[in-house]
Formats: structure tokens, C-alpha cells, sequence
């Protein structure tokens, strides 16, 4: 059990290391951001909680460069997990190697069944690990949130007219309305208003509410944008 806890204490310090090395990215993509988008930044820190690199699939228009540093801090986290799981498999190795040579040097029957069981058992190493030593898992966030005129990017669903609507925003400008032909577009506008234009019709425009949008349709009645999951 003590070997076990060694083990991870060094894994735990190897992901605070990783998490330091994420946080200070951040910091300097931050100070070279826009206000808005220091704020997105801001955010994301804030969810690197355990020491844990957050997810960041939710995050729409997550801009290269932060992409970058959040694959590089999950990849140093994937090693340091497979690391600690070669250490603890090491540890496990040993136990089952002294339990095997005690059964092979003592002449009592029923010990000798007992330690050959006990080594048996350990070959499944999670359950080992759990009866020596249990430990709550430390689950990462799920980040949300949006950054420049990528905030639109990605599928929704629009509700208005009584009625539910598929949409996919593309990265080129174009809204795409799944099951029609209809030439629309959308845009990111200077006071952040995200405006969906018909041609013919006046536009949709909304403002940013937690995940989604809210807003008008092009008769002033009420219109919203949900994260997609079809």
C-alpha cells in the first residue's frame, strides 16, 4: 500500500506540473487576446480543476493556437497516466512474485493454496489496486464557451414558428438548414450580435445566453439556438 501511494504522489505531481505548464499558456494567450476573448481564456483556466486538463469539445472557435495547448497538455496527461499504470503493474508483478515463492517454499497445503489464491486474484490489476488502496476518480471538466465569430460555429437547434429546426453553422459563413437548399448566411457582428440573413427575409438576430443564443426571427417573435447533439 505504501509503494502504491508513492506512486501516486509522483503522478500527482506530474500533473500539477502538466497543469501548471497549461495554465501559464493560457496566461500568455490571454494577455495578447481581445477583451472578450481574455475573458473565454479566463474561463477555461478556471476549469482545470485536480489538476485535470479540462475538454474542450464544447468550446466553439477555439483558436489554433489554445488547440495546440490543449492537445499537447492531454497527450503529457495520457503519458503520465500510462506511466503510473507501468509503476502500480511493477509494484503488483513484485507482490505476486513473493506470494508464488512463498508457496513454493512452504509445506503446508492449505497456506500454499491461500497464497497461490491471493496471486491469482492480483493478476487483475484494477481490482487490486482498489482493495489494497480504493481512490475516488477525479472526472475533467467539460468547457464551454466561444471565441470571435467561431462562437456560431457548429450544429443547432433553432426553435421558433412553434416549431424545431436543424442548423449548422459553417466556418466560411454559411448556415446551413439541414433538409433544405436555402442560401443563408450568418455573421458575428461588431456588438456581438449574431445575425442569420435570409436574403428575402429580414434576419434572425441573436445574443449570446450561456451555451446558446436567444433572440428574434425575422417577424419579431421569439427565436433560440441550443447546442445540437443529433
Amino acid at each position: 500500500i505504501g509503494l502504491i501511494g508513492d506512486a501516486r504522489k509522483k503522478r500527482d505531481k506530474e500533473f500539477a506540473d502538466n497543469a501548471r505548464t497549461l495554465a501559464s499558456n493560457l496566461d500568455a494567450s490571454a494577455r495578447n487576446a481581445k477583451s472578450d476573448d481574455a475573458a473565454s481564456i479566463g474561463r477555461l483556466k478556471e476549469d482545470i480543476v485536480d489538476d485535470r486538463i479540462p475538454l474542450t469539445e464544447g468550446v466553439h472557435g477555439l483558436p489554433d493556437g489554445l488547440a495546440r495547448s490543449f492537445d499537447a497538455a492531454r497527450l503529457k496527461e495520457a503519458s503520465i497516466l500510462e506511466s503510473h499504470r507501468s509503476d502500480l503493474t511493477r509494484i503488483r508483478d513484485a507482490y505476486v512474485t513473493r506470494l508464488e515463492g512463498a508457496a513454493t517454499e512452504t509445506t503446508e497445503d492449505d497456506l500454499k493454496r491461500r497464497l497461490l489464491a491471493q496471486a491469482e486474484k492480483a493478476k487483475d490489476l484494477d481490482a487490486w489496486i482498489t482493495l489494497l488502496s480504493p481512490e475516488s476518480e477525479k472526472v475533467p471538466k467539460k468547457s464551454t464557451g466561444s471565441f470571435g465569430s467561431g462562437g456560431a460555429v457548429g450544429k443547432w437547434v433553432n426553435r421558433s414558428y412553434n416549431n424545431e429546426t436543424q442548423w449548422i453553422a459553417h466556418a466560411n459563413g454559411r448556415m446551413e438548414i439541414v433538409g433544405e437548399r436555402w442560401e443563408v448566411t450568418w455573421e458575428i457582428l461588431d456588438d456581438g450580435t449574431l445575425q442569420v440573413d435570409w436574403n428575402k427575409k429580414a434576419p434572425y438576430r441573436y445574443t449570446r445566453d450561456g451555451d446558446g443564443w436567444i433572440g428574434t426571427n425575422p417577424h419579431g417573435g421569439k427565436a433560440t439556438l441550443t447546442p445540437g447533439d443529433w
